[in-house]
């Protein structure tokens, strides 16, 4: 919900809430991987429009979610494994940050191989592909995976979103949108 609203005060608050009941969630010990995850999505949320606060919140994220992924990785299926992932390539490299966009798209790909039905896991590695490799046929593949996806029963509820996002993208690369 707070990555789909164009109110950016109102998407700070909903993810600072988000990241209160994640931590709270986190101290059961059954759930803390899951929870982890949750904390670093609401994290990346919270701070992805503030370029210095998203820089400093790095380390943070890292540890966050690098205990989803090494806890939970298949949760939401395969969502640590794709927010890792796009976190270590949209992240500044060594000194500045934490950016290793070879691991990122290692991620990404593990998040497909494992949970090939998820819209999302090909759209990152889409994008991971085009703006790492600057592959075409690559990007413009997975692209057509993720919309394949989102054609099933299951995503119909986020789909039209997901779509927004994948008509962007399409446009960035200049290909048609696949049907």
């Amino acid at each position: 919900m707070s990555a789909r609203t164009t109110d950016e005060d109102r998407t700070e608050r909903f993810s600072r809430e988000c990241m209160r009941w994640a931590r709270q969630a986190a101290v059961n010990g059954g759930i803390r991987a899951e929870a982890r995850y949750w904390e670093g999505l609401c994290l990346g949320n919270a701070v992805r429009r503030n370029a210095f606060t998203a820089v400093k919140s790095l380390p943070k994220l890292e540890r966050t979610l690098t205990e989803a992924v090494e806890g939970a990785p298949g949760v939401d299926d395969g969502g640590p494994l794709r927010v890792m992932g796009m976190l270590y390539i949209k992240a500044p490299a060594w000194p500045q940050g934490i950016g290793d966009v070879d691991r990122g798209l290692e991620l990404l790909t593990e998040a497909v191989e494992q949970h090939p039905d998820h819209p999302l896991n090909h759209l990152f590695l889409a994008m991971g592909l085009w703006d790492v490799e600057e592959d075409l046929d690559g990007a413009a593949h997975e692209l057509a995976a993720a919309m394949s996806c989102m054609r099933t029963a299951r995503w119909v509820h986020v789909a039209p979103f997901w779509r927004r996002e994948a008509a962007s993208f399409a446009r960035e690369l200049g290909v048609p949108l696949p049907d």
